[in-house]
């Protein structure tokens, strides 16, 4: 039996092997923290590690998870000994449940006290002592009426294989089961909760330059290393965000780890689309096509993402599950469902790997992420039809989406808006936001018979309402409360007036332009029976035309041979109307209609005012800028561009545009060209004409070149950067180099040549020389003695348009004065004089030489010094050491230097034995 002491010594020998053993022993590759929300406040948590399988001393049975709410517990691994995988890595899951104290955001965090040994980016060479940390963040949401939330999966192991000089891509692929979205973010790897790990360096601060850059899509999470420079084991960190309503409400930190060998070897490419977007209930076939640039290699293709993961429908990749010769094909097929319908993209991310590593069975990666969308089809054959006190909308029953899982349809929303707004269908760009409508209802269910049916009662007199309909989704919490709304895209427009008892313009057209024989064609369409009550309101029926010049509205004159009666309204009458002898070169022109009725002939009410289409433009090199307006009450969607063949004279169509300007681009400088355009629009009301053309003036313009070309971007160099920029003769010289603000724009446009400035203080300017645009942008300034001054660049094209001043580069001397501690006066003509070693772009100097009794034996102003150790009688001094200081002047600025040389201070070995 041990005696106590003994005992207690061996207690602690044990320990302290323990604790060693603990310290040396390499362990943790890589891992995350995910959680399933399972009950109002519980939560099943999950560590996911992957650790070196080597390492049996470090290896977990069990990790501590701290909770985030104050407590911790110890967890067990839930897959027996691990998983071990090809290449010295295993697999370990440690699941448990907790049940918090209430709602609020907590994070949870787990700590193990090794990493595996030299990462080279972490701590290096020492990575095995520092700890391995991951955390997680989430808020309890209630769930009666906000939803459940559980954390994102990430369907991509978080260890990957990269070559030296390669381009390398990975992507966690993270999924969200509750249709939150997410985004990604690179970040520093932590050793504890406020502690960043030590000594750490993103990949490409190892070996910095220009090919070794890293980037992370934070909407993909494509992370892309373009090229690693040095073999190892690299860890990099990604936090995956969460946000429901654009609010955050969770993250997932995972640190995983990238090897880099050595390896001539080229990754396979992947060929297939970027983006679909689809309406649910269609089937995506996407073909994905795999080729590998390395001869004799094999290729495998896998595809992880949310289609795979749905309950209802999963997706399905078709491909070889072995490694085959390229070229290799696989198809991603998926038969989208109602239930299918998401805010936000469904991600994939196809995989092809190669054979390159045959040992870890495994290669190089290339991925391509695939997004799709799946949208609600539109709600079908919206119509309208009016009434006296309102506008009776119907569509089509039953909806095609109207049948999902667990309340998913929600119903339909109503919008609404003055005037048609045409637009075309976006399949990705789903519901009505930023299209003008406003919702004036959240959701509606009522059917009757074949259609669904709303009737608007909030209405006016003598507007023209505009609606379309959209399907509405959610996520129900427990009590039925809809979170994470999804609106399906819109439906057709439909729109109505709620009493058409007064005149419609439906025409204001330039038929000829001209200063004095200009005309317009203005047609309109007569009231509606029995919207108006001709009982009530009986003939002599009159139309009275007006006009007003320009946009004006306001001040209205009668056309006098625009007048149009009849007895009774059934008779026919003009409502149409050539409006001749114009100028409809220098203003449009707004008109009106009245409408009379009775013996009296008494104001009944007016049209609305609608005006020509007015078209001006400007004109630069090589291009001439059309811009044109209306004021019209219904809603124009589209524009064609005319323009006139010089040979014929006809009008030829050359473009069609949504937006009320377009730009003829590449046009001949010199020569006349001449417009027309046309509107295409419309009211959207059954009854009226649709679609609406109408027809601006004609004008001219011709394009002259009065645009300057781009600026260059200057830069200056000279011996202060590189000792050996020298002239032919060594001669001082400024390098100019100059460039391209955007490509292209110096190289592939109209520059002739470049004009170069100097000023001494950035002042005043003049001129220097002028550079061809044949030289390889760049120019030596020679000079004399310093090199101090400011240089500006302008670009000049052929015209001789020339452009403003480039951002001013000046270049500063750059003054340097070394001394020598030692000479030797002995008239050997070798080293007789004490002078400098390096002298340059020093002016003055005031140098005082003392004697080691503090006596001042020499001084002077000369740079150069030549002094010949003799005293300032001209006696020879002793040999021996002598002490100087001396304040230094940059040449041609006469200050005294403050930084770099400024005052010097040192001692002189004096010696004139042989």
């Amino acid at each position: 039996m041990l005696k106590p002491i003994l005992y207690k010594t061996f207690l602690a020998i044990i320990l302290l092997l323990v604790l060693v053993t603990n310290a040396t022993a390499t362990h943790n590759r890589a891992g995350e923290i995910i959680y399933t929300q399972i009950g109002d406040l519980t939560i099943r948590a999950t560590i996911i590690t992957y650790t070196k399988t080597s390492s049996a001393d470090a290896d977990r049975d069990s990790l501590e998870l701290y909770w985030g709410d104050g407590t911790n517990e110890f967890i067990r691994r839930s897959n027996g000994n691990g998983n071990e995988l090809e290449g010295d890595i295993k697999l370990n899951y440690y699941i448990a449940e907790h049940t918090y104290p209430g709602r609020g955001t907590y994070t949870m965090h787990f700590t193990d006290p090794n990493r595996v040994a030299n990462i080279l980016n972490v701590n290096a060479p020492n990575s095995i002592e520092i700890p391995f940390y991951v955390q997680t963040t989430f808020t309890f949401l209630n769930p009666q009426f906000q939803g459940s939330n559980s954390s994102v999966q990430l369907l991509k192991e978080p260890i990957d294989f990269a070559c030296v000089g390669k381009k390398f891509i990975h992507n966690p692929n993270a999924y969200d089961p509750d249709n939150d979205s997410i985004s990604y973010e690179l970040i520093m790897p932590r050793e504890a909760p406020d502690a960043f790990v030590p000594k750490y360096k993103f990949p490409d601060e190892i070996v910095v330059g220009p090919f070794n850059q890293i980037s992370l899509d934070p909407v993909t999470g494509d992370f892309e290393w373009i090229s690693p420079q040095i073999i190892g084991e690299y860890n990099i960190a990604i936090k995956i965000n969460e946000y429901r309503g654009g609010v955050l409400i969770g993250s997932v930190i995972r640190d995983m780890q990238i090897f880099v060998s050595n390896c001539e070897n080229d990754p396979p490419t992947i060929e297939s689309i970027d983006e679909i977007c689809v309406i649910a209930g269609e089937k995506i076939s996407i073909p994905i096509l795999v080729n590998d640039p390395n001869s004799g290699q094999k290729v495998r293709i896998t595809a992880t993402g949310g289609p795979f993961e749905q309950e209802l429908s999963p997706a399905l990749l078709i491909a070889s599950e072995d490694y085959v010769s390229p070229e290799a094909m696989a198809i991603f097929e998926w038969q989208t469902t109602c239930d299918h319908i998401a805010n936000s993209y469904y991600q994939i991310v196809v995989r092809a790997v190669d054979d390159f590593f045959k040992d870890k069975d495994s290669g190089l990666a290339a991925l391509k992420t695939i997004r799709i969308k799946v949208v609600g089809p539109p709600p079908e054959n919206l119509d309208s039809e009016t009434f006296a006190d309102g506008i009776k909308l119907t569509w089509d029953a039953p909806y095609s989406c109207e049948e999902t899982e667990n309340g998913f349809f929600q119903g339909f929303s109503i919008w609404r808006k003055l005037k048609s707004n045409q637009f075309p269908l976006d399949t990705c760009d789903p519901g009505l936001n930023g299209k003008q409508y406003e919702k004036i209802v959240y959701i509606s269910n009522n059917k009757v018979g074949n259609n669904y049916e709303y009737f608007d009662k909030d209405v006016l007199k003598g507007n023209t309402y505009c609606y379309r309909i959209l399907g509405e989704f959610a996520k129900l919490s427990e009590l039925g409360f809809p979170f994470n709304p999804i609106s399906s895209l819109p439906s057709n427009e439909t729109c109505g007036i709620l009493v058409r008892d007064i005149p419609i313009i439906t025409k204001v057209s330039v038929e000829e332009t001209d200063a004095f024989n200009g005309s317009i064609e203005i047609k309109w369409n007569k009231p509606k029976i029995p919207d108006l009550d001709t009982i009530l309101f009986p003939g002599p029926y009159r139309y009275q035309l007006l006009r007003s010049e320009g946009f004006n509205s306001s001040v209205f004159t009668p056309i006098i041979s625009a007048n149009f009666t009849s007895t009774f309204f059934a008779t026919n009458t003009d409502s149409v109307f050539l409006d001749e002898n114009l100028n409809t070169i220098i203003q449009p022109y707004t008109y009106r209609v009245d409408f009379y009725t009775g013996v009296n002939s008494t104001l009944y009410g007016s049209s609305s005012s609608a005006s020509s289409i007015f078209l001006s433009s400007t004109s630069n090199d090589k291009i001439i800028n059309l811009v044109w307006n209306e004021v019209v009450p219904w809603e124009n969607y589209q524009y064609t561009i005319f323009r006139k063949n010089n040979i014929s004279g006809d009008l030829e169509e050359i473009a069609k545009v949504l937006n009320q300007n377009y730009s003829d681009i590449g046009i001949e400088n010199g020569e006349e060209y001449c417009y027309v355009i046309e509107s295409e629009g419309t009211y959207g009301i059954k009854g009226i004409e649709d679609p609406l053309f109408n027809l601006s003036e004609e004008i001219c313009n011709v394009a002259r070149d009065s645009m300057a070309p781009c600026i260059p971007v200057l830069s200056v160099l000279n011996l202060c950067d590189n000792p050996e920029l020298l002239g032919p003769n060594g001669e001082l010289i400024n390098l100019l180099k100059w460039g391209e603000p955007e490509l292209g724009c110096l190289t592939n446009r109209d520059v002739a040549s470049f004009n170069i400035y100097y000023s001494s203080d950035s002042s005043e300017f003049e001129w220097i020389a002028n550079s061809s645009i044949n030289s390889a942008f760049e120019y030596k300034d020679i000079l004399d003695n310093a090199i101090s001054g400011c240089y500006a660049i302008t670009s000049i094209d052929s015209s001789g348009n020339e452009s403003v001043f480039s951002e001013i580069v000046c270049s500063a001397n750059c003054p340097l004065y070394e001394l020598p501690n030692v000479f030797t006066p002995n008239g050997d003509n070798q080293n007789d004089l004490f002078v400098p070693i390096q002298n340059r772009f020093v002016e003055s100097i005031d140098m005082k030489i003392f004697n080691r009794w503090g006596e001042k034996v020499f001084e002077t102003s000369d740079p150069e010094i030549n002094w010949d150790g003799t005293n300032q009688r001209g006696i020879d001094l002793a040999e021996g050491v002598y002490f100087y200081t001396v304040l230094v002047k940059e040449t041609q600025l006469g200050r005294n230097l403050t930084r770099g040389i400024g005052k010097l201070s040192g001692s002189i070995h004096l010696i004139r034995s042989n």
